[in-house]
């Protein structure tokens, strides 16, 4: 990243008169003529060179750091500064920021900053393994906060406003991590504690469903499976029946029922005659 080089897939114009401009630009109706770079009329020089000072000063206060994708961005600006030219990116300049404990906020400067705003991409947390991971819900309020601090600076049409954000992240987000992580984990544990509960009842309501299945097929195989359900039809009606092979009861409800009649009978009353020779023969 230290060597200057030429930019690549960059491009850089001359912010010359329209009259010249218009004087350059190919004509339409030629379809082999290559696309032109293009810069808006208040992009200069000059609003590229204070952001290449304000970038050469953080990055050598190593306050922050430009990604590996963009590590030549700086050279190419050095080198359309000294060419007098505005330097055209398909893209901004993405850099990362380091707030203390593994979590890093990436930051985007786009071309014609400082007129176009810094904008927060993602806070993240480096740390490898899932015992140091922070709260996903932590990082997204950090980053919440770090877009109403850019924002701000917006509308207050900040100069420096790359600075005034990377100090911002620098002091303050440093002080809210674990005020936001305590509160993202206190949410993931109640969430967890309703999902338990809410597991307990589907468990407890699938309970009491199967319960209920079962006792209703009782209830069915009871009334399926009635006292005479297994006596023969042809004995029940004609007093016999004809198969020899026959497998079914062969009696008659009447006289089962009777039967259970007399026998409770004849134990009621043998207990009043038990109780009456006892007394006798005191």
């Amino acid at each position: 990243c230290g060597a200057v080089r030429e930019p690549q897939g960059l491009a850089s114009v001359s912010k010359l008169p329209a009259s010249e401009r218009l004087e350059e630009e190919p004509s339409s109706s030629s379809s082999s003529a290559p696309a032109q770079a293009w810069a808006p009329d208040w992009a200069t020089p000059e609003l590229q060179a204070s952001q290449l000072s304000e970038l050469e000063q953080l990055i050598a206060e190593e306050s922050l750091h430009l990604l590996e994708v963009d590590c030549g961005a700086v050279d190419d600006l050095r080198s359309a500064q000294a060419r007098g030219e505005v330097l055209l990116r398909e893209g901004p300049v993405l850099c990362e920021v380091p707030l203390g404990d593994d979590i890093t906020a990436r930051l985007a400067v786009p071309p014609f900053y400082p007129t176009q705003p810094v904008t927060v991409v993602q806070i993240t947390d480096s740390a490898s393994g899932t015992a140091s991971r922070s709260p996903v819900g932590a990082l997204r309020a950090l980053e919440r906060e770090a877009r109403t601090e850019a924002s701000r600076l917006e509308d207050a049409c900040e100069a420096f406003a790359l600075t005034a954000l990377v100090r911002w992240l620098s002091l303050e987000a440093p002080q809210r991590w674990p005020v936001l992580a305590a509160e993202a984990r206190a949410a993931e544990r109640q969430a967890c504690a309703e999902a338990a509960e809410i597991a307990r009842k589907a468990e407890r309501a699938s309970k009491e469903d199967r319960d209920a299945g079962g006792e209703a097929s009782r209830v069915r195989v009871a009334e399926k499976y009635s006292p005479s359900w297994d006596l023969c039809t042809a004995f029940v009606k004609h007093g016999k029946c004809k198969n020899k092979n026959c497998k079914w009861r062969h009696e008659k409800p009447a006289e089962k029922a009777r039967e259970e009649t007399q026998a409770g009978a004849a134990t009621n009353g043998a207990q009043p005659q038990a109780a009456k020779g006892s007394k006798a023969k005191k």
